[in-house]
Protein backbone atom coordinates (compact mmCIF):
# COMPACT_ATOMS: atom_id res chain seq x y z
CA UNK A 1 0.00 0.00 0.00
CA UNK A 2 2.87 2.38 0.80
CA UNK A 3 4.39 1.72 -2.64
CA UNK A 4 1.10 2.74 -4.31
CA UNK A 5 0.95 6.10 -2.51
CA UNK A 6 4.66 6.75 -2.96
CA UNK A 7 4.34 6.17 -6.72
CA UNK A 8 1.37 8.56 -6.89
CA UNK A 9 3.49 11.39 -5.40
CA UNK A 10 6.56 10.64 -7.55
CA UNK A 11 7.79 13.35 -9.93
CA UNK A 12 7.48 11.48 -13.26
CA UNK A 13 10.01 12.55 -15.92
CA UNK A 14 10.64 11.07 -19.34
CA UNK A 15 8.51 8.39 -20.99
CA UNK A 16 6.78 5.72 -18.92
CA UNK A 17 4.94 2.76 -20.41
CA UNK A 18 2.17 1.31 -18.26
CA UNK A 19 -1.34 -0.05 -18.40
CA UNK A 20 -4.33 2.18 -17.76
CA UNK A 21 -4.97 0.32 -14.52
CA UNK A 22 -1.40 0.97 -13.34
CA UNK A 23 -1.77 4.70 -14.12
CA UNK A 24 -4.73 5.15 -11.78
CA UNK A 25 -4.04 7.87 -9.22
CA UNK A 26 -1.12 9.38 -11.17
CA UNK A 27 -0.88 12.51 -13.32
CA UNK A 28 1.23 13.19 -16.41
CA UNK A 29 1.70 16.22 -18.67
CA UNK A 30 0.69 14.17 -21.70
CA UNK A 31 -0.87 10.73 -22.13
CA UNK A 32 -0.87 8.56 -25.25
CA UNK A 33 -3.40 5.71 -25.31
CA UNK A 34 -2.80 2.97 -27.86
CA UNK A 35 -5.76 0.88 -29.04
CA UNK A 36 -4.05 -1.82 -31.12
CA UNK A 37 -5.32 -4.43 -33.53
CA UNK A 38 -4.89 -7.29 -31.05
CA UNK A 39 -5.28 -5.54 -27.68
CA UNK A 40 -8.49 -3.55 -28.08
CA UNK A 41 -9.96 -0.90 -25.81
CA UNK A 42 -13.50 -2.28 -26.25
CA UNK A 43 -13.02 -6.01 -25.75
CA UNK A 44 -16.59 -7.31 -26.10
CA UNK A 45 -18.87 -5.07 -28.16
CA UNK A 46 -21.94 -7.25 -27.46
CA UNK A 47 -21.65 -7.34 -23.66
CA UNK A 48 -22.99 -4.06 -22.20
CA UNK A 49 -21.47 -4.65 -18.77
CA UNK A 50 -18.00 -5.30 -20.22
CA UNK A 51 -18.40 -2.30 -22.53
CA UNK A 52 -19.23 -0.07 -19.54
CA UNK A 53 -16.11 -1.31 -17.71
CA UNK A 54 -13.96 -0.66 -20.78
CA UNK A 55 -15.39 2.85 -21.13
CA UNK A 56 -14.61 3.53 -17.47
CA UNK A 57 -11.03 2.32 -18.00
CA UNK A 58 -10.69 4.67 -20.99
CA UNK A 59 -11.98 7.53 -18.84
CA UNK A 60 -9.32 6.75 -16.22
CA UNK A 61 -6.62 6.82 -18.91
CA UNK A 62 -7.81 10.06 -20.48
CA UNK A 63 -8.08 11.88 -17.16
CA UNK A 64 -4.44 11.12 -16.21
CA UNK A 65 -3.30 13.92 -18.54
CA UNK A 66 -2.76 17.45 -17.27
CA UNK A 67 -2.40 19.05 -20.72
CA UNK A 68 -3.16 16.63 -23.54
CA UNK A 69 -4.31 13.09 -24.36
CA UNK A 70 -3.74 11.40 -27.74
CA UNK A 71 -5.55 8.19 -28.63
CA UNK A 72 -4.15 5.99 -31.39
CA UNK A 73 -6.63 3.55 -32.93
CA UNK A 74 -6.61 1.43 -36.13
CA UNK A 75 -8.00 3.24 -39.17
CA UNK A 76 -9.82 0.12 -40.47
CA UNK A 77 -11.52 -0.68 -37.17
CA UNK A 78 -11.55 2.40 -34.92
CA UNK A 79 -12.40 2.32 -31.24
CA UNK A 80 -16.22 2.49 -30.85
CA UNK A 81 -15.87 4.99 -28.01
CA UNK A 82 -14.40 7.66 -30.30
Amino acid sequence: MQEHFAAAQKDWRGIHLMTIHKSKGKEFDEVIIYDGMFQRMARARDDQKALAQDLLALRVGVTRAIRRTSILTPKRDPCPFL
